[in-house]
């Protein structure tokens, strides 16, 4: 992909963005369950004062988990986006505002997102590695969770990282439902991973920037496979945001296509 086609498709969409109804949808997906992107929600990846909209991360997760070449690799990958750890946050979050009520998210839902929602059918039980990204206050790390070798990586983009200690509480808050769900999603499953080795690889690409940290774990995602990053990881948070902003746009199943401006959509068949 040339630079010159990059930055024509980073200027044309800002001109758009100034010129169209902010909530009008560029991007859609109907199915495993409705994401839309509104103007708004994409002109949030141009600016960068703000963190990666969650809405975007989950619809570029999705286009991910439908990609042939991605889906099969050896040992296959789970892809999930950001609807576990979201549940999980939430409950705990509700949680700690009423101390007289534990509110839990719904196992059987955790459980149907663990299950396969692509074109490309791999069973949970087939799936060595489970990539779970986290999100909370707009800093975002994944955990690369290897069902194979029953261990944990842990990859933080953000400098300075925090403490193992925090780490472990966000990773155990998520673990006990994954545990859970796991059971439900995969018959027979009889281990708990909160008491797995916990790592965090020292050749993790990382960023002072918090906003950043999003593009980073989408990145981290397309790129991790079998305990180490399998290509080259760009560290430019400007490169990075036209990237995503490419690969949503691109998206070969949209359904909002055809609001997507004429000449905008002509350059991106230049990219396909």
């Amino acid at each position: 992909m040339s630079k010159k086609y990059k930055v024509s498709i980073y200027t044309i969409t800002m001109l758009q963005l100034l010129t169209f109804i902010y909530r009008k949808e560029w991007v859609r997906s109907s199915k495993p369950h409705l994401i839309g992107l509104s103007l708004r929600r994409i002109q949030g990846i141009l600016r960068r004062d703000q963190p990666l909209d969650i809405d975007c991360f989950n619809m570029a997760i999705r286009i991910l988990a439908n990609d042939e070449a991605l889906l099969t690799r050896d040992p296959p990958v789970r892809f999930m986006d950001l609807q576990f750890c979201t549940a999980v946050i939430e409950a705990a979050l509700a949680s700690a505002r009423d101390l007289d009520s534990r509110v839990q998210p719904d196992i059987q839902a955790l459980a149907s997102l663990l299950r396969s929602s692509t074109e490309i059918d791999h069973t949970i039980s087939s799936c060595n590695w489970i990539l779970l990204p986290h999100a909370f206050l707009g800093h975002f790390i994944l955990f690369a969770i290897n069902k194979h070798a029953r261990q944990v990586s842990i990859l933080d983009p953000l400098i300075p990282s925090l403490s193992s200690e925090r780490y472990a509480l966000k990773f155990q808050r998520v673990a006990f439902y994954l545990n859970d769900a796991l059971k439900l999603a995969q018959p027979g499953w009889k281990y708990d991973t909160f008491f797995w080795p916990r790592k965090s690889p020292i050749d993790v690409p990382t960023s002072v920037e918090r906003n950043e940290s999003g593009y980073f774990v989408f990145n981290f995602m397309l790129s991790w496979h079998g305990n180490k990053f399998v290509r080259p990881i760009c560290t430019d948070g400007y490169e990075l945001r036209k990237n995503l902003l490419i690969h949503l746009l691109e998206y070969h199943a949209n359904e909002a296509e055809d609001n997507i401006p004429y000449d905008v959509r002509e350059i991106l068949k230049c990219l396909k």
